[in-house]
């Protein structure tokens, strides 16, 4: 019998030993570290891969059609300069991260300038880049190039505004009922809210956060001699912040009472786009600018 012909071990890469693309257990995970080391490599880098992916099941966007690639965009307009986040999704499914491969890229462009959106974090988590424009309410397009083919995604951002009405730190009790706020913004545009709180409790405990966790603001829009203003219920504000702070400890059904709060709000005005239809119909584009409110709440008073 003729011997085998002598072959070499051939390297194995994290991505394929476990499925990169699919779900990981953390045995997995610690397998490939074992496999690793006793082959005298190191599995911190492929490690984080693996693990960053098994959050967000990773993907590559040459693998995939292109009527279910669902780019997400911002466009955050800040005096004349246009910071642009983009996203790469797959259809519907928000738990997926789909990294640009192949020859697909994003490209962000006005009618005079283009530049290349670049991997922010070098995992596909973001593509970012930034344009000086001049007008008002510039128009910008995040295009996702792809097998020769243009995909244009465009969004018209609004004009800057500030807060109006009321200027400077806000006090704010229980009993007021209200607040009403002028941020000077058209009709047409909509408006939302992150905002940061630092509070305390009828306990004496206290809590923080808030816009990490995208808390915002309960509000409505009313019309105030023609012009939109935005309204906040006290009664309203005061639930939602009790309800914030027992959504930070489930294991106490009994959370005290909050008492003050330390809002700071940023307010923001924005624009939804238009999206290619050769795209995932769940591509959005959005144009925003933003503005800051200091709120001092009392439930109190």
């Amino acid at each position: 019998m003729k011997p085998l012909p002598a072959t070499s071990p051939r390297p194995v890469s994290t991505r394929s030993a476990l499925g990169l693309h699919g779900g990981i257990s953390l045995l997995a995970l610690g397998c490939v570290a074992s496999m690793l080391a006793a082959c005298g490599g190191s599995p911190g880098a492929e490690i984080v891969e693996v693990y960053d992916c098994v959050l967000t099941n990773c993907k590559d966007s040459e693998l995939l059609s292109t009527d279910a690639l669902s780019p997400h965009a911002v466009i955050r307009g800040e005096g004349n300069v246009l910071n642009i986040s983009a996203q790469l999704g797959q259809s519907a499914n928000l738990l997926t991260r789909v990294r640009l491969t192949g020859a697909d890229r994003f490209f962000a462009q006005t009618s005079s300038q283009r530049i290349e959106l670049r991997d922010s974090d070098g995992k596909g988590s973001s593509y970012t880049g930034s344009l000086t424009v001049s007008a008002e309410e510039p128009s910008l397009s995040i295009v996702l190039e792809r097998r020769g083919e243009q995909h244009v995604n465009s969004v018209t951002l609004p004009k800057s505004f500030s807060v109006l009405a009321p200027v400077g730190p806000v006090n704010l009790g229980l009993k007021t009922g209200k607040l009403m706020v002028n941020l000077g913004h058209a009709s047409g545009s909509s408006v939302d809210n992150l905002s940061s709180l630092r509070c305390t409790r009828k306990d004496g405990s206290s809590f923080s956060g808030g816009r990490s966790d995208n808390y915002s603001l309960p509000f409505v829009i009313e019309n105030v001699n023609g012009s939109p203003w935005v309204r906040i219920n006290t009664a309203d504000l005061d639930l939602s912040l009790n309800q914030h702070s027992s959504s930070l400890d489930t294991n106490a059904p009994n959370t005290s009472p909050v008492q003050t709060c330390e809002i700071a709000v940023s307010w923001r005005v924005y624009r939804m786009g238009s999206t290619a239809s050769t795209l995932s119909r769940h591509s959005t584009v959005r144009g925003e600018r933003a503005a800051s409110q200091s709120i001092s709440y009392d439930a109190r008073l």
